[in-house]
């Protein structure tokens, strides 16, 4: 499954989007929605890129865990 489209369904739903914590919000904005690299985000931020993955990768297993779908389905 290409990363990038992974969530588009979820993305449609601001109220999932909502219970992230602040950081995984902003993060999985910027990636999925404003469709901003990793590499991009991380020189905005100011932070490594490895951070930036770490946090979406976070994110969206927290976003799939919401409807109860674990990454590997």
């Amino acid at each position: 499954m290409n990363e990038q489209n992974s969530l588009g369904p979820l993305l449609g739903a601001p109220e999932l989007l909502a219970r992230l914590p602040q950081e995984e919000q902003i993060l999985i904005t910027l990636f999925y929605i404003k469709g901003q690299s990793v590499q991009e985000i991380a020189t905005l931020l100011g932070v490594p890129a490895r951070s930036v993955e770490v946090i979406l990768r976070q994110g969206r297993s927290r976003l799939l865990g919401f409807l109860g779908i674990s990454e590997g389905s």
